[in-house]
This record gives structure tokens, sequence and C-alpha cells, in this order.
């Protein structure tokens, strides 16, 4: 079975006689661009990343995963820290019909209620 190359314009053509076609070697360098690309990127969402000296990609993995950590961390702690206060203000603060009542008075209230009954 002989290689096809995909042609820009869409179809399938059967490689040229007589060139050889490194096909595995252009695939690598292919993928070691797409991952210099993934690296640059990652190197530039990461604020603590050192810029004037080039670091490994172990560094930058290590780097990335540890500002994932620590975002994870600070998220959690936020979120810990709201709860907290939305179940502190949800157990001191009072209801509002028990509030209107003691303004108004329930006498008042409850006199009004008779009063429409009666009628």
């Amino acid at each position: 079975m002989k290689a096809m190359v995909v042609s820009p314009v869409g179809g399938r053509v059967p490689p040229a006689r007589g060139i050889i076609h490194n096909t595995l070697g252009t695939r690598r360098d292919l993928e070691a661009e797409e991952v210099a690309a993934y690296l640059s990127k990652l190197r530039s969402l990461v604020p603590d990343m050192p810029r004037k000296r080039k670091l490994s990609k172990l560094e930058v993995i290590q780097r990335v995963i540890e500002y994932i950590c620590d975002l994870q961390t600070t998220l959690e702690e936020t979120n810990i820290h709201n709860s907290d206060n939305l179940t502190s203000k949800s157990t001191t603060r009072q209801p509002l019909q028990p509030l209107l009542n003691a303004t108004t008075g329930s006498t008042s209230v409850s006199t009004s209620i008779t009063a429409v009954a009666e009628r």
C-alpha cells in the first residue's frame, strides 16, 4: 500500500516518485513545535515564571502544577470563608415577621383582624 499525502486543497495525492519522504521525522518536528508552543503559552499564563532565564520543560510543568494547586487552595479557602459568613449571618438574622409585629404592636394587628371578622 502506497502512502498518501493530504493536499492543502482537500484531496489525497500520491507521493512523487524518486523523492524520499521522512514522514516520521516531519511528524516529530511538528509535535515538537506544538509542544514548544503550548509550553510558551503556559509560561505566559503563570505569573511567577522567571522571564530572564530559560526553564526546562520539566520546570515549566512543575511550576504550572504548583500554580494550579495554589489556585485550588485559595478557591477552597474562599469558599469556606464565604460559607462561614453565610451561616453566621443566617443564624444571627432575625425573621422579618416578628420584627414587624414588635414595631407595630401585635395587639393592633389582632384588633384590626377581629374588627374585620365582626363586620
